[in-house]
């Protein structure tokens, strides 16, 4: 099943936040490694701002304005803000609006696998991980809870 061609958001300032189980904001905790598994955090306590880049080629670039230049996925499954601009991948951020406003999905650029919340049941925060995107048979095809992200501009 295909996914609908709805663009991503145009360049900007943005803060992403998970839908699914506790909900949240999507960041890193404010100690600074060479990399960090990203996870949700409840109610942005440490300013989780992203710097989403469109490129000239329709796919995007991901950083958080905290120190992390770069973002992708590490070893298969891990996704990660980094300082490594070898770790990069670029993202193809796609609309689900007729599930709700602002409502994305963040896959890699060749679409194997989306952002996923890896245990939206847990009363601790969830870590991201990367896994193939699960659409229902619905049409338009819908995007499950657990990999779907509300990305706004700071300024809204």
């Amino acid at each position: 099943m295909s996914i609908p061609p709805m663009s991503g958001p145009p360049s900007g300032v943005y803060t992403i936040t998970s839908l699914s189980g506790k909900g949240g904001v999507v960041g890193v905790a404010p100690i600074l490694p060479a990399f960090q598994q990203l996870a949700t955090f409840p109610e942005n306590p440490f300013d989780s701002k992203w710097q989403v880049t469109r490129t000239p080629k329709g796919t995007y670039l991901l950083s958080i304005l905290n120190g992390y230049r770069y973002s992708g996925v590490l070893d298969d499954r891990i996704v990660i803000a980094t300082i490594h601009e070898h770790q990069s991948n670029e993202w193809e951020i796609t609309s689900f609006q007729y599930q709700g406003p602002n409502l994305y999905a963040i896959q890699l650029v060749d679409r194997s696998k989306a952002w996923t919340l890896d245990n939206v049941d847990s009363e601790e925060q969830s870590r991201i991980i990367a896994e193939r995107l699960q659409l229902t048979k619905d049409l338009p095809p819908q995007a499950l809870p657990y990999q779907l992200f509300q990305i706004r501009r700071v300024d809204e």
